[in-house]
């Protein structure tokens, strides 16, 4: 996977939208993604090239910050877990 991040939200409650691109999927998969900060992750917009993961806050009144870059399940990180399986796997 590659290295994404998030802007901060414009305001309270508002969501943040992230597009993964790029990637050479199979047609049917399932993604893991593990937020640094309270947020409801969603997926949409799968393709075989990629999603869109939409990060909301649980919370009408929590503004979501800035995150560092998201990587791909790397040895030691502490950066939040991205990750795309065939279905399969579930």
């Amino acid at each position: 996977m590659p290295g994404v991040a998030n802007v901060a939200a414009a305001g309270a409650g508002d969501s943040v939208s992230i597009t993964v691109s790029g990637l050479t999927l199979p047609s049917v998969y399932a993604v893991h993604a593990l937020p640094s900060q309270p947020a409801i992750v969603s997926v949409g917009s799968k393709t075989v090239g990629g999603f869109v993961l939409t990060l909301t806050p649980p919370s009408s009144s929590i503004t979501l910050a800035a995150a560092e870059e998201l990587k791909s399940n790397q040895a030691g990180s502490s950066k939040w877990p991205l990750r795309a399986f065939p279905q399969e796997f579930f």
